[in-house]
């Protein structure tokens, strides 16, 4: 877009006289350089982007699973005291052989 307005805008310089072909040729080559420089460096900065993104996601994803061993781990630990509690309602209470009533 940039370099199509830059070639317009000269060749309209170049019609008018003020400017030789050499010079527009010159004008035009540094230009589109500047531009394909600024359009590697954009692609640099989308790629660091992306790359960070990616981590951001990796990251993200270590830390559900370990949210989820942690909710594993403690419904396990629930479930194990529910056990336990349901064992020891169900014996009565003794000293020895004789139960306390």
């Amino acid at each position: 877009m940039l370099s199509n307005i830059s070639v317009i805008s000269f060749l309209s310089i170049m019609a008018n006289g003020t400017l030789s072909i050499k010079r527009v040729f010159l004008w035009s080559l540094i230009l589109s350089v500047v531009f394909l420089e600024f359009s590697s460096v954009r692609n640099w900065f989308l790629m660091r982007i992306y790359s960070l993104n990616s981590l951001m996601t990796k990251v993200w994803n270590q830390i559900t699973e370990i949210i989820n061993m942690v909710r594993w781990t403690l419904n396990l630990l629930e479930n194990f005291g529910a056990m336990l509690d349901i064992e020891m309602e169900s014996k009565p209470e003794t000293i020895g052989n004789v139960p306390l009533v």
